[in-house]
């Protein structure tokens, strides 16, 4: 749920790039929190004073202060592990959830523990590393330096492969694999690529993701019968709604003459894109494929097509929610 967080309050704040209709929703949402009296689901504790996190977990029954907030965080990996514990004995009443109780504990961590390293703390250098060379303004090089200073005390690297994808905003996997693939491949046979590649497989947070990089560049590369196997298992474990896994194999499959495959495959990755880069990305697989089949002329309508298709299933998504908003009123009431 903090990733999904995360990335609402990076659209919020106009540090992520999204299609107008997913900011839209992101704003939908930020206005009912505020409506509804829960402005900390759009941006947290933050700008907030400790003594008035204090208060509303008081609120809730939970009785902080610095000193045995410390105590406790000399004991326990991070704040998470504080939130549950105050889950334990605490009164959830209307206009609060547990993530109320996270939210709160990052903060407060943040602002009295300062020194003691957490997975949640450098979490937060990170995502604010990644926003920035996201919007231009920051260097890749930082991000993957912060990444490694992260790693020196996340229990190793399986710990930090799974704090990472549960935590930041972005699917920070695929930029580091593209920075991989840029640094390493002209230092290593294709054979150790992949190889080295396979070897994450086990410890990766988004199997999808890796197996479609994969197929990409052993097709790219002519290992074909291997490209073949890693698009097919992208598939099977979860990307078939994920634009940037279908982007990936549509173009792993072109290269391999799967024409079919790669058209259905390009077209979807339109209809479920959620970002700019995603979009142009994929608008981009539907033109290569389109040039290969020989009918690039049909092109921009596959693609307009594609765009129609996205926003009706967005609208429908947009009506089920307002069902269940009005449902969930009506028992409140």
């Amino acid at each position: 749920m903090i990733a999904e967080w995360r990335y609402r309050r990076a659209v919020y704040r106009g540090l992520l790039k999204v299609h107008p209709e997913i900011e839209l929703e992101v704003r939908e949402h930020a206005s009912q929190h505020r409506t509804s009296g829960r402005p900390w689901m759009i941006e947290g504790f933050d700008n907030t004073q400790s003594a008035d996190i204090c208060s509303q977990l008081a609120a809730m029954g939970v009785e902080v202060n610095e000193a045995e907030f410390l105590k406790r965080a000399e004991e326990v990996p991070g704040p998470k592990e504080i939130a549950l514990e105050w889950l334990e004995h605490v009164s959830i009443k209307d206009g609060y959830t547990p993530f109320h109780l996270e939210l709160a504990a990052r903060a407060l961590w943040r602002k009295w523990a300062v020194e003691m390293p957490s997975v949640e703390s450098a979490s937060d250098e990170i995502e604010e590393g990644l926003l920035k060379v996201v919007g231009g303004s920051g260097s890749p090089e930082l991000a993957l330096q912060t990444i490694e200073r992260f790693g020196e005390f996340s229990e190793g690297y399986y710990r930090l492969a799974e704090a990472i994808s549960e935590e930041l905003p972005m699917r920070i996997w695929p930029w580091i694999l593209d920075q991989y693939r840029a640094e390493r491949t002209g230092e290593r046979s294709v054979e150790e690529w992949l190889k080295a590649g396979e070897e994450l497989i086990p410890v990766f947070p988004s199997r999808p993701i890796l197996h479609a990089v994969l197929s990409r560049f052993a097709a790219a590369n002519g290992a074909d019968d291997i490209a073949k196997s890693h698009g097919e298992q992208a598939m099977e474990t979860g990307g078939a709604d994920v634009s940037y896994v279908l982007v990936e194999v549509a173009l792993a499959f072109a290269s391999l003459g799967e024409d079919g495959l790669a058209t259905t495959f390009s077209e979807r990755a339109l209809v479920t894109s959620e970002d700019e880069q995603d979009e142009e990305a994929a608008e981009q697989a539907i033109r290569l494929v389109c040039e290969r089949l020989g009918c690039a002329s049909e092109a921009e309508e596959r693609v307009h097509r594609a765009k129609k298709s996205r926003m009706e299933m967005t609208l429908a998504k947009r009506r089920n929610r307002r069902r269940k908003d009005k449902k969930g009123k009506g028992k409140r009431r």
